[in-house]
């Protein structure tokens, strides 16, 4: 019977380590940008992300890492897991390296809610390799 009282403390530990590791994984954000470099001419991009606040607005901008200007922004909505894939058109941009930056904004207010933490990916017009 000891051998029992001598597993509890693992098997509880156990039930309270896993559901904290699935919701930290749940609540990473993920992004990905395809393609992440284009011509100057324009072409169209797929956003797609997830860990973002469900069924909520997630503002994204397009920054100039040089003097850290804004050339494009916009919002997309969220589905019930906080994600969404869209595909938008660049265009109209001058040649240089970018950031495509993405937050909660549920309100549409141009800022990062209270307590959320946004997440960025570099882009590049032209692609390096051209």
């Amino acid at each position: 019977m000891s051998r029992y009282y001598i597993l509890l403390p693992a098997i509880m530990s156990m039930a309270i380590i896993i559901p904290l590791f699935t919701l930290i994984a749940y609540s990473q954000k993920n992004v990905t940008i395809n393609p992440n470099c284009g011509t100057e001419e324009g072409f169209e991009v797929t956003l797609e992300t997830d860990g973002f606040e469900p069924n909520s607005n997630v503002h994204w901008d397009l920054v100039d890492t040089i003097n850290n200007t804004i050339a494009l922004s916009g919002y997309f909505t969220t589905n019930s897991s906080g994600g969404f894939e869209e595909r938008t058109y660049v265009d109209d941009i001058n040649s240089g390296d970018y950031k495509i930056k993405f937050f909660d904004d549920a309100d549409t207010n141009d800022k990062l809610d209270t307590n959320k933490t946004g997440i960025s990916r570099d882009f590049s017009i032209p692609c390096k390799n051209q």
